[in-house]
């Protein structure tokens, strides 16, 4: 009993740091104590809330995001400054290092404390499996050749199958939504695939918006996001291919 309160005692701290540290914007630090917080949750098993492992995602969704953008500006810089690909060159694979390092924290701390076949609420086993497959694009964005085909590869399974999870969840849910709203962007920058990234978009927005006076009022936002970014998308993706046929 006393070993059982002192865990989860240092869960709750884990979790105030990793909050404050959220508030202060040290992802890096909220990584590393939401990171702890997982590892003593598991071992004390104490189930966290979906709350809780949002911050998981977001700790490293803040981290990676910076550095994914660092990545395509470099890569557009190197378009534009070929004389200087050596220096780019050398930045560029600083930059993949640092993705590799936090892609495979990320999945490996997924494939150990949250395997979806351990996992009993639809909307968790969708949120994890989801993320397994974004962390998985991310890392076919920065790869060539035989690994940015496993790991699109590894991608494509992962999303298929937090699919198959979502079917029970209501077509307007936001972690439904932002599934198709990532597999439709895995579809049309990674396999290069405009016809199935605008079907997938198409669907989930057209099947979305005709559920919306079921939307529940707590999920309003986060919904209505995700069904205005779809539509962006399908506006976008539609509107290019128009351009690239009439070429």
């Amino acid at each position: 009993m006393v070993e059982s309160s002192k865990r989860s005692g240092e869960y709750n701290e884990a979790l105030r740091r990793a909050y404050y540290s959220d508030v202060a914007e040290r992802y890096e630090d909220m990584a590393e104590h939401i990171l702890d917080a997982i590892r003593l949750a598991h071992d004390g098993h104490i189930e966290m809330d979906s709350e809780n492992r949002n911050f998981f995602s977001l700790a490293f969704k803040n981290i990676v995001g910076k550095k994914r953008n660092s990545w395509r500006m470099l890569q557009s810089e190197r378009q534009k400054s070929p004389d200087d690909a050596v220096v780019i060159d050398g930045i560029l694979k600083k930059v993949r290092g640092e993705l590799e390092t936090y892609i495979g924290r990320v999945l490996d701390t997924i494939e150990k404390y949250f395997r979806a076949d351990e996992i009993q609420e639809t909307g968790s086993k969708v949120f994890v499996t989801k993320m397994k497959g974004d962390y998985l694009r991310y890392r076919a964005e920065i790869c060539e050749g035989e690994a940015r085909k496993k790991a699109a590869s590894g991608a494509l399974d992962s999303y298929s199958e937090a699919r198959k999870y979502a079917e029970t969840l209501p077509p307007t849910d936001p972690v439904r939504l932002g599934l198709h709203l990532n597999f439709s962007v895995f579809y049309y920058e990674i396999m290069n695939d405009a016809e199935e990234a605008c079907k997938l978009a198409k669907e989930a927005f057209e099947t979305g918006i005709s559920e919306l006076d079921r939307l529940k009022e707590e999920h309003y936002k986060d919904s209505t996001l995700m069904l205005q970014l779809l539509r962006d998308n399908l506006t976008l993706w539609t509107t290019r291919n128009e351009v690239k046929n009439d070429k």
